[in-house]
């Protein structure tokens, strides 16, 4: 703890207790990222309003996980080793994502692929194919895993994490992180772009780990003020929604290009770091009827996340790829099937494989 700063210590059961309220947050963002991606299915020709909201309350939903994932880092690793740290990723992390990106390699290189089709890129030998995929899983049908790959930058650099958590004003970092963030907007993830996706979202990461850091005080300021943090996101919200001409993410396909047609601030960015601990003090607030179904989600979260987008794939097959107007049962329908088929999954795996579920499936 950085000197001068003195903080309470909960007891075993408060600070599992809040512990367990990041894993039921880790439920409700895995249901906004299924939810953004359902949306991709449906065509919104007659729902054009309707869609603006649905990309502002959906994209960039990734930097909760980003947010938890830094929290749970800085809970966790107290006696940190790199070498222990970089065996379990590899293990818990690395493994199951080899597993979920395989059929989604095998279709592109059965079926072929426009991801090779730049000058550089289609004399690759089909062991360097494989790598590319492995690299950049954004590039594949199972375009979700850009994350993993984005994630282990984070892993790597996970001694710089550790001493920026242990120096006595490492958190400062965040007056250079959260102003990087809102200016560099989102760069895409199908390819080449891991270190500048990294850069992007390590703001998130580290206010995840300053808020471990200092959760009594925080948490405290959390349920005190929640019904502030709530109106202030839903400001920020409405605000951008109805001013904005742009909705969803802001992206570009040059990283570190701040010239910006579509505005110079991400506020989606914005919006989503204050629906963080909107969120998250909702979760607080009600944990007891929510904590049953949430939590099951986040038993299963990275299952769900590694193999939905599958999910929504054959539903596309099964309808010859026709666009299929929104609407909500059908919307309802497809999200419900994105969720519970992962989740067979891996009750599936605890079941057949209990002691290697975890590397196979990711829960």
């Amino acid at each position: 703890m950085p000197a001068g700063v003195v903080e309470a210590v909960p007891s075993q059961q408060v600070a599992h207790r809040r512990l367990g309220d990041i894993h039921c947050f880790r439920g409700l963002a895995i249901l906004f990222i299924v939810g953004g991606h359902c949306c991709s299915f449906f065509g919104w020709a007659t729902h054009g309003n309707a869609e603006a909201f649905a990309k502002d309350l959906f994209d960039d939903s990734t930097l909760f996980f980003v947010f938890i994932a830094g929290f749970l880092f800085q809970a966790t690793e107290r006696r940190f080793s790199y070498a222990n740290y970089l065996a379990r990723k590899l293990r818990n992390v690395g493994a199951p994502y080899l597993v979920a990106i395989a059929p989604a390699i095998a279709y592109a290189l059965l079926r072929g692929t426009r991801s090779f089709d730049a000058e550089s890129l289609h004399q690759l030998s089909m062991a360097e194919k494989i790598g590319y995929f492995i690299l950049y899983g954004g590039s594949t049908i199972n375009y979700a895993l850009w994350f993993i790959p984005m994630i282990a930058v984070y892993y790597l650099a996970s001694p710089v994490l550790i001493a920026i958590d242990r120096q006595k004003y490492g958190y400062w970092a965040l007056l250079l992180l959260l102003p990087l963030s809102l200016l560099m907007h989102r760069p895409t993830y199908s390819h080449g772009h891991n270190l500048s996706l990294g850069l992007y979202f390590l703001s998130a990461f580290v206010l995840g780990m300053c808020c471990s850091r200092f959760r009594v005080p925080v948490f405290g300021l959390l349920d005190r003020y929640l019904g502030f943090v709530v109106l202030i996101g839903a400001a920020i919200f409405a605000g951008h929604f109805l001013a904005s001409d742009h909705h969803g993410k802001y992206t570009t396909d040059e990283p570190f290009d701040y010239q910006h047609n579509t505005g110079l601030i991400d506020w989606v960015f914005l919006q989503k770091m204050l629906m963080t601990f909107a969120l998250l003090g909702l979760v607080r607030r009600f944990r007891q009827r929510l904590s049953g179904p949430l939590g099951v989600l986040g038993d299963n979260s990275f299952t769900i996340y590694f193999f939905h987008l599958y999910v929504i794939y054959v539903a596309s097959w099964l309808t010859h790829f026709a666009v299929i107007e929104i609407d909500p049962a059908r919307y309802l329908l497809l999200l419900m099937a994105a969720v519970a088929l992962p989740c067979g999954i891996a009750q599936a795996a605890r079941v057949l494989v209990p002691r290697w579920s975890r590397s196979l499936v990711g829960s």
